[in-house]
This record gives structure tokens, C-alpha cells and sequence, in this order.
């Protein structure tokens, strides 16, 4: 059986630079990419408090991919780390989801659909309320929808 994924999908990883990222999302998305089950719009944004920039994270998932993972080959690391975008912010500030919810904007403009949306949560538990509530919040939660289109 081939499982062919073609929704336009925009993974966001909060705690993005923490332990899970290393552990689990980038060895996971490496495997998906080498069975060729990644969508062909697909993006994923690491959202976290250090002043880092899209450069930085990509260097962060490079890191992560020679150190575990050291049967990558070289165009893999590349093609996996140039996935990869980040948004700064704290799980408590609005502004951060503002800046995340902008982020996200530019991604599906640049592609010309709205995508499906998938939050992790690589985060102790006690922040998941604060993260679920500023989603909410910042309408990053609602569904794609024929008014949501983004049409270019």
C-alpha cells in the first residue's frame, strides 16, 4: 500500500530548540521524508524564546540530524533543514502568536492555499493551557474554509 500525503501541512513545534525536537520530530520527520510520505507544501516552524532566526534553526535541525541520525546523507540534512523556519516568542505573549499567526500568513501566501495546521507541544505539561489559550486566541486554531483561502 502507498500512502500519498498531498494536504498543503504546516507542522509548529513549540519548544522547538528543547529535548523532544532532537529525540522525536526531527528523527520522525527524517523518516517520513525518506519514505517519501512528507506533503509537497510542507514547512515546519520551531516557535521558542531565544533569539534565534530561520539560519539558527536550520543549523539547530542539521545538528540534530549528524548527531542522531548519522546515516543522513548530506542532501538529506539539506533538504530536511531547509523545512525548517522560526518564530520568536514566549507561550504567555500574544505577541509572540501575532508573530507566529504572520509567519504561518507568509508560508501559505507564498503557496497560495491555506494549510492544515499542526501544533506540538515539545513543552512540560504545565504550559499547555497557556499555549492551547493563546492558539485560540489568535484564531491559529480555525479551519481552512472557503473564506480563508488565500488567493493571489
Amino acid at each position: 500500500m502507498t500512502v500519498t500525503a498531498t494536504a498543503p501541512t504546516i507542522l509548529v513545534v513549540f519548544g522547538a530548540t528543547g529535548d523532544l525536537m532532537a529525540r522525536k520530530v526531527v528523527p520522525s520527520l527524517h523518516y517520513l521524508m525518506g519514505k517519501g510520505v512528507l506533503p509537497e507544501k510542507f514547512h515546519a516552524v520551531g516557535f521558542g524564546r531565544r533569539p534565534w532566526g530561520d539560519d539558527e534553526m536550520r543549523t539547530h535541525v542539521r545538528a540534530i540530524l549528524n548527531e542522531r541520525m548519522p546515516e543522513a546523507t548530506y542532501a538529506d540534512v539539506g533538504a530536511l533543514s531547509h523545512l525548517f523556519t522560526y518564530a520568536r516568542g514566549t507561550f504567555d505573549d500574544p505577541e509572540g502568536y501575532d508573530g507566529l499567526s504572520s509567519h504561518i500568513a507568509g508560508i501559505e501566501a507564498r503557496w497560495g492555499v491555506c494549510a492544515n495546521k499542526i501544533f506540538y507541544l515539545a513543552v512540560p505539561p504545565e504550559h499547555y493551557r497557556t499555549i492551547f489559550t493563546h492558539l485560540a486566541e489568535s484564531g491559529l486554531t480555525e479551519p481552512c474554509s472557503d473564506l480563508s483561502l488565500i488567493h493571489i
